[in-house]
């Protein structure tokens, strides 16, 4: 059987991208903590204080909010939360 050489990029690539993830995972644990609610385990992050709390919902795995959380709690007057259900480039829970 023969594989063409892009076929055998696309493997090596394949391979290097698990083994970095992995890598990632126990190197880099998730900013913020998790929460056991209800048997499912929630990534929470929060930040500033304040009478407001603001939800961010990164049920999909961004990552925008924690570049856009030092904005929102800038003035002092809110919090911020970020909840994910399962985490962004954590292990799997």
């Amino acid at each position: 059987m023969y594989i063409s050489w892009y076929h055998s990029l696309l493997i090596v690539t394949a391979i290097f991208h698990l083994v970095a993830s992995i890598k990632e995972q126990k190197t880099m644990p998730p900013p913020g903590k998790l929460v056991n609610i209800n048997g499912r385990n929630m990534h929470l992050y929060l930040k500033g204080e304040g009478e407001l709390t603001i939800v961010l919902d990164h049920s999909l795995g961004g990552i925008e909010g924690y570049f856009l959380i030092d904005e929102l709690v800038k003035k002092g007057l809110n919090k911020v939360t970020i909840k994910q259900l399962k985490p962004y480039l954590c292990k799997s829970i």
